[in-house]
């Protein structure tokens, strides 16, 4: 299974019940309502972490501290690839992709698909 945090390979030795959570898209007050119902209880994620909700920054923070592992999503990549330093994906931008709220959720305003595309080939 893949780290979310660093694309290395992990053996998880689980004993008892586990959570699987998918989707979350940037939705970190409902990410912390579950995790708190589900107390101690070991979580895999099954990608697309942010974007469309306002907090995608909070529930990487969370899943983080929470030691959680999992795959990646095509909106992880994107965001793994602009935190690399290889430009953000301007079809991320897009209004039914939601990529704007991840970048808002790092402080980062003003960005267009035309200012991300003249950054790329730069």
């Amino acid at each position: 299974m893949n780290d979310f945090r660093t694309g290395l390979l992990l053996e998880l030795k689980l004993d008892g019940p586990v959570a699987v959570v998918g989707d979350i898209h940037g939705c970190a007050d409902a990410l912390d309502a579950l995790l708190d119902k589900l107390g101690e209880m070991p979580v895999i994620v099954l990608g697309d972490l942010g974007d469309r909700g306002p907090g995608t920054r909070a529930v990487i923070d969370l899943l983080a501290r929470r030691g959680a592992a999992g795959v990646r999503g095509n909106h992880d990549d994107w965001l793994i690839a602009w935190a690399r330093g290889e430009g953000f994906d301007s079809f991320a931008l897009h209004p039914v992709m939601g990529g704007r709220a991840t970048l808002d959720s790092y402080g980062i305003k003003g960005a267009s698909a035309g200012s991300i595309e003249a950054e790329r080939w730069r």
